[in-house]
């Protein structure tokens, strides 16, 4: 089952710890200690300098990269440049 995800960046003590962050999809992500956590499959978060795109659903961590990163540096490597005050 899909769902959107919205975390506000806080923990339980109600502290900012991260940026605000947006997602979509259910993915069970697996600790080395055995234990189990429900997260989003793809999220967004801005910060500073930009914005962060968070892909979980690979469990081959270069998968992403070595099929894609070709393409993206074509596309956004551009833009990056030619918005840049250097």
């Amino acid at each position: 089952m899909a769902s959107f995800w919205f975390l506000d960046g806080k923990n339980e003590e109600n502290k900012v710890v991260t940026n605000p962050n947006i997602g979509y999809g259910v993915h069970t992500i697996k600790y080395a200690d055995g234990k189990t956590k429900e997260f989003y499959q793809i999220g967004m978060s801005a910060n500073t300098t930009g914005i962060s795109i968070y892909i979980m659903t690979f469990s081959d961590k270069n998968t992403f990269p070595q099929t894609y990163s070709s393409k993206m540096v074509k596309r956004v490597l551009p833009d990056i440049v030619s918005n840049s005050k250097v």
